[in-house]
């Protein structure tokens, strides 16, 4: 999947988005997601890679539990093939729930 393409399928889940942040880091009001390419786990034959592996952070931050945003970022993601794991957490001085979804996927 492209970069083209992630940013598409986020843009379809119908929050405000960003890669990796805001503008002078003055997020939207909640919910809304942010996303990031923190590393690759490329594969490698023959001197070369053989394989581009990216990992896509998704993080999805509400001011409350929103089990119905979860569900919609996660129908998204089941459908574009994305194998995921999910993390939450809670971020006191920002008072916000951090939702965070890891997948690895073959870069095209």
């Amino acid at each position: 999947m492209t970069y083209k393409e992630v940013k598409t399928m986020i843009a379809g889940m119908g929050l405000p988005y960003t890669y990796y942040s805001f503008p002078n880091n003055i997020a939207p009001e909640p919910p809304y997601i942010v996303f990031n390419y923190p590393e690759t786990d490329d594969l490698l034959a023959d001197n070369s890679n053989y394989a581009n592996i990216n990992t896509l952070n998704l993080e999805l931050y509400t001011a409350s539990k929103d089990i119905e945003t979860e569900e919609t970022i996660e129908a998204a993601l089941n459908q574009n093939g994305f194998v995921y794991e999910k993390t939450e957490d809670y971020i006191r001085q920002e008072e916000l729930f951090q939702i965070t979804y890891v997948s690895s996927f073959v870069k095209e």
